[in-house]
């Protein structure tokens, strides 16, 4: 959000769960109460690891499976910013 200021940030995944279903849970219904809450997103690719790397470093950095890949340390990715 623009213009906000906050100190922390959680990203919370729900694979091979419907999003209904999670959200009607106590616990993410009080987590969704002070957060922000994204509904409209979908899988860059399958299977699901490139798709977590590029959540996080906003690249795919050539992944199309969950091989292992070695990304380079010297690149930025979200925490890097939040840090």
């Amino acid at each position: 959000v623009e213009g906000k200021v906050f100190n922390r940030f959680i990203q919370i995944w729900l694979e091979n769960t419907d999003y209904n279903v999670a959200a009607s849970t106590p616990t993410f219904r009080n987590l969704a109460q002070d957060g922000i809450t994204f509904t409209n997103y979908m899988a860059l690719t399958h299977p699901s690891e490139p798709n977590y790397v590029s959540a996080t470093g906003g690249e795919l950095w050539g992944m199309h499976d969950d091989d292992y890949y070695h990304i380079p340390s010297n690149i930025s990715c979200i925490v890097d910013l939040l840090e």
